[in-house]
């Protein structure tokens, strides 16, 4: 009796997991498909390609009225990356006379 009820379970599963299955991978596909729209440079993306290339920027600070203004300068690379669909700051500031570098996302 018990090798009947287990070889009913298997069988159960032999035929309604492929069902399972088969709907699982309608789903990822339609999953996949909405990713991949995401994952498509958009508008925002080709306004930000625009700002491509070297930009050399200073600013001024005002700690106290009564004393002289802080100049701070700033050069910067950005670049376009992963097929337009990262971007990179590459800035090299100036900040009380030192120099700082690192990169941004």
């Amino acid at each position: 009796m018990k090798q009947i009820k287990v070889i009913f379970i298997l069988a159960v599963f032999y035929f309604v997991m492929p069902a399972a299955a088969q709907e699982n991978q309608q789903e990822g596909a339609d999953q996949m498909k909405i990713w991949m729209e995401y994952m498509t440079p958009g508008t925002m993306h080709q306004q930000m390609a625009k700002m491509a290339g070297e930009w050399k920027t200073t600013n001024k600070m005002w700690m106290d009225p009564e004393h002289g203004t802080i100049c701070n300068r700033r050069q910067s690379g950005y670049r376009v990356t992963s097929g337009r669909k990262i971007f990179e700051d590459h800035p090299y500031r100036y900040f009380h006379g030192n120099a700082f570098r690192r990169i941004q996302h």
